[in-house]
């Protein structure tokens, strides 16, 4: 569920290919900067090493998710390296597969993950069936070299956030000067950098928080923030509640 005028969380991306079936309300996904429409019955399809986050404008939004490991696809015959499906589409029949799945994986009778992904395959070819399918490389030129230094800057900041992180680092780190950086990032990602590094940041103090390995402060100092007003504000923001509050839920 992604609640109102919220994103689901960081930016990000992965080898796998991202299947999203969108279930009620009315909420998007940025896929390298590019905003896709999302309401109940649409499909979206997250090509392989793309930057995306899901969020809405206003209600709730809410969808399942499935995430496919591209070589299981490619090993059974199905699939190929830069193969790349619609990025919004519709399939009453997809939809429902989409629902046995998750079936499946809630309920996790005897083999349900040998039935998951014939499930899987029968979903990916039916896709492949009704809807034509791409073939092309990674974004090439301008466009390709945008994404790529936000990777990189996506990547500087998932790896150092316990320490301090400047703007001017993260330029370097990308190569580009801060105007150009700035816009790229937000454009990519739907967030300025600080949103992002803070949101990576305190995705990580829930962690501890919840795992009950640190208390508030301790979370907030291992995790880059240094004044610990300013933590609970913004982990506040985030999540709806104060980081004692999450302490105490993992304690009950």
């Amino acid at each position: 569920v992604v609640v109102p005028g919220n994103i689901s969380g960081g930016a990000h991306w992965h080898r796998s290919l991202e299947i999203l079936c969108t279930l009620s309300g009315d909420g998007f996904t940025l896929i390298d900067g590019e905003r896709i429409p999302m309401t109940a019955g649409d499909i979206v399809a997250i090509p392989s090493g793309s930057i995306h986050v899901t969020g809405t404008d206003k209600g709730a939004c809410r969808y399942y998710c499935l995430i496919i490991d591209p070589d299981f696809l490619t090993a059974c015959g199905v699939w190929r390296e830069h193969d790349r499906l619609p990025l919004s589409l519709r399939d009453p029949q997809a939809a429902s597969l989409f629902e046995h799945i998750n079936q499946e994986m809630t309920a996790q009778p005897v083999l349900y993950k040998e039935q998951v992904k014939v499930l899987v395959l029968q979903f990916i070819i039916g896709l492949r069936r009704g809807h034509p399918v791409e073939n092309r490389a990674q974004s090439t030129g301008n466009e390709g070299s945008r994404i790529e230094t936000v990777r990189k800057a996506i990547a500087a900041i998932d790896r150092e956030f316990e320490g301090p992180i400047t703007l001017d680092y993260l330029c370097q780190v990308a190569g580009m000067s801060k105007y150009y950086f700035c816009r790229a990032f937000k454009q990519a990602t739907g967030q300025t950098v600080t949103q992002y590094i803070n949101w990576v940041r305190c995705d990580q103090a829930r962690r501890l928080l919840a795992s009950g390995e640190c208390n508030v402060g301790e979370a907030a100092e291992r995790c880059g923030f240094h004044n610990l007003s300013y933590f609970t504000k913004v982990y506040r923001r985030q999540y709806g509640r104060a980081p004692s509050q999450e302490k105490q839920r993992a304690k009950s």
